[in-house]
């Protein structure tokens, strides 16, 4: 949303076009920007298929179409309405895809081949996040990539900004305090953290988030008899974030996999002014 926030600030009209779970309202406008939520067609090992953004994007009045990749069968759909007006297509691909096992491997070359292939050479600018994912979509695809590193809004996340209330929510007045922000899923390494936490006397770690993996995240912790050192804090506005990051002494980010790419979590905690790992 920073980038549609900056882009408006600039003059231009944005309208966020996205997928659409149970409860959510179809249109809403958060922080000035139009959401727009189209249903799912279907949703594959928890990624959703979202076919009427073809037609959507074909009848919209955009100028310019801005596509982020992965997820593969929502973002081919786009590219396709886009091509099919004739509107100029940008892609993001924000990271590599890399899944494990027999069907990971199968999955990945569909994507490689097919499903991720076209959006790509359809597209007339392709964007990555770093020079080692641009290298990769050079090679894979034989495209032209330009490199426009992630930033963060500094105004809201720096080492002037006030966590005391937190922190005594949370730890006590010498105890070293960790974070962790993101989604619970098994490529964010959440699981070896909680392990490498085991190896430390003392000390917390926050858990900031929601995802499929948080139940599983709990009975290791139980297993690890943690409980008292991890405090699983869910979801949070927002609005709540920078104080978070002033809560605490070291920001972790334990990702074991490509699928992580250029993790904003990362600039958040520095621009803070916290040490991460």
């Amino acid at each position: 949303m920073g980038l549609s926030e900056t882009l408006i600030k600039l003059g231009h009209e944005v309208e966020v076009v996205t997928s659409r779970y149970s409860r959510m309202p179809e249109i809403e406008k958060i922080k000035g920007i139009k959401v727009t939520r189209l249903p799912q067609w279907a949703n594959m090992y928890n990624t959703p298929v979202v076919t009427a953004i073809q037609s959507f994007v074909r009848k919209s009045h955009a100028d310019v179409v801005h596509v982020h990749s992965p997820p593969p069968f929502t973002e081919r759909f786009a590219a396709k309405g886009a091509k099919e007006s004739q509107k100029p297509l940008v892609i993001t691909q924000h990271c590599d895809l890399e899944l494990k096992g027999l069907f990971g491997r199968v999955a990945v070359s569909l994507y490689q081949n097919a499903l991720g292939k076209y959006p790509l050479e359809a597209a007339d600018r392709v964007i990555s996040t770093t020079e080692s994912y641009a290298t990769t979509s050079r090679s894979l695809w034989d495209i032209d990539v330009s490199v426009v590193p992630n930033a963060v809004d500094t105004d809201r996340f720096r080492p002037e900004n006030q966590g005391d209330f937190i922190r005594d929510k949370f730890a006590g007045n010498d105890e070293p305090l960790a974070l962790f922000v993101g989604r619970l899923v098994p490529h964010k390494g959440i699981g070896i953290l909680i392990r490498a936490l085991n190896y430390t006397e003392n000390g917390k770690l926050l858990i900031v988030g929601d995802g499929p993996y948080l139940n599983w995240l709990k009975r290791l912790t139980r297993k690890m008899k943690l409980e008292n050192r991890i405090v699983f804090v869910g979801p949070i506005s927002d609005y709540w974030l920078p104080a978070y990051y002033a809560a605490t002494d070291v920001v972790i980010l334990p990702s074991t996999s490509r699928l992580e790419a250029f993790g904003i979590v990362g600039l958040e905690g520095m621009a803070s002014g916290k040490p991460l790992i």
